[in-house]
């Protein structure tokens, strides 16, 4: 049967509350739709120094009857390589609306909430994503690659960079007053907890012309370089430079010292005369003392020792150190100041040795405690020794630096020859009437 459509008159109201109400719900959905999302901005450094945030502005245009929320989901690269951790998340804050559709958010990277330190020479990738509380939904990315950090392509980031120069704790140089003679060296402590220190460079300047001297590391953050010995009267002026891993900079202020007067050529060749003449002489000495022996010349009679043998042991310990020290002191281009002590010694020791011409009238009679002469010897060796290196800095024959090292060695061997003395004199009482025998029994065939 053939069906057919027809309106009856009772009908037609109810089709024209039905259609009406159609245009009503339509005009309702039309007000209060979602418009959709839309970026109009995204404001981001693209350096930030190691140790501080990056703050993200991003500004939106959304439906005025809502609000969305504003997700960050960021990673940083370290060589090309992503650390532990992954993703991280950081929400954005409302920072202002118009009530019109429009707001600002503001992020901050990293999270606080993760308590992490980014290194120095990472790369920060990121992007955002916002959703409304109808659905409405933007990501600035491709959703297909949206946690891949390798493909940056559709993404935002920034570097972790090092702009803070390196620190230079402090300069020295030595020695203080240099002569032509002497190099200056000049140390210097720098630190970078950042970056590192990639170099430190000395920069002098004499008579106007810069030169530079790469300083070479040492310990504990040290650095040392040398100025070459320049000629008397010159002032030289000096700055040390450090250079971190990031390429920053740093300088010190300028130095300056004046390079003193050195021991004249005269002065120098009057000591080489005098060493020669002193050795000339003593040489004489022993050539005659040996050719009056031959003719039969002799001592007039002296006085008699109590303990020769302990006081003959004794002379020749002091006269070995004596010779000791000439020798060392020779080998710092000292010999005169040697030849003063082993004088002084031998010259003293003629006063304490009854045996000694020079002691027939002798009242200290230290031959009745021997251990003594090692005592009043070597405290004679100390006040030689001061004395003659005392006079040659003064006169500038030496550098300070020269005669603390003259006096070390002077002070090395007074100090053991005291040691001793000191020894002896403890044991003597023992040792004074220790006799030796050797019994020889002789065996009958």
């Amino acid at each position: 049967m053939e069906g057919k459509w027809f309106m009856s008159e009772r009908s037609t109201p109810l089709l024209f509350l039905c259609l009406f109400s159609l245009l009503i719900c339509t005009s309702f959905a039309r007000a209060y739709a979602s418009e959709g999302l839309e970026l109009l901005s995204i404001v981001y450094p693209q350096r930030v120094e190691v140790g501080r945030s990056a703050n993200i502005t991003v500004t939106l245009t959304h439906e005025k009857a809502s609000i969305p929320t504003v997700t960050l989901y960021y990673v940083y690269f370290l060589n090309q390589t992503t650390l532990a951790g992954g993703w991280r998340v950081s929400q954005a804050k409302l920072e202002w609306t118009n009530g019109e559709g429009v707001s600002i958010y503001k992020a901050e990277i990293p999270n606080p909430a993760y308590a992490e330190a980014i290194p120095y020479n990472s790369k920060i990738i990121f992007y955002l994503e916002a959703k409304e509380p109808l659905g409405g939904a933007l990501l600035t990315c491709r959703n297909a690659t949206r946690w891949n950090p390798y493909a940056q392509h559709d993404k935002y980031s920034y570097l972790i960079v090092d702009e803070t120069p390196p620190s230079i704790l402090g300069v020295e140089a030595a020695p203080g007053t240099p002569t032509e003679l002497d190099p200056v060296t000049v140390t210097a402590r720098a630190m970078d907890e950042v970056s590192g220190i990639a170099k430190l460079e000395l920069t002098y300047w004499v008579e106007g012309n810069e030169r530079f001297e790469a300083m070479n590391a040492t310990h504990m953050g040290f650095y040392v370089a040398a100025i070459p010995p320049q000629p008397s009267g010159t002032k030289v002026s000096y700055s040390v430079t450090a250079v971190d891993g990031a390429g920053n900079e740093e300088s010190t202020e300028s130095y300056s010292y004046t390079v003193g007067v050195s021991p004249p050529i005269q002065i120098q060749q009057a000591r080489r005369a005098l060493t020669y003449l002193a050795l000339a002489a003593a040489a004489l000495i022993a050539v005659a003392a040996l050719y009056l022996w031959r003719k039969g010349w002799r001592l007039p009679p002296r006085l008699e020792c109590e303990h020769p043998k302990a006081m003959t042991s004794l002379m020749l310990l002091t006269f070995l150190v004596a010779a000791v020290i000439y020798y060392q002191l020779a080998q710092l281009g000292s010999p005169l100041i040697g030849l003063f002590i082993a004088a002084g010694t031998v010259a003293s020791w003629g006063l304490l040795d009854p045996r000694a011409v020079a002691s027939t009238s002798n009242r200290l009679r230290l031959d009745r405690n021997p251990p003594l002469t090692l005592m009043v010897e070597a405290s004679i060796m100390a006040l030689v020794g001061a004395v003659a290196i005392a006079a040659s800095a003064s006169l500038r024959l030496h550098s300070l630096n020269h005669a603390y090292a003259l006096s070390t060695i002077v002070g090395k061997y007074v100090v053991g020859l005291m040691a001793v003395g000191l020894i002896l004199q403890a044991v003597w009482p023992q040792l004074k009437d220790f006799k030796f025998f050797v019994e020889v029994e002789e065996v009958k065939e």
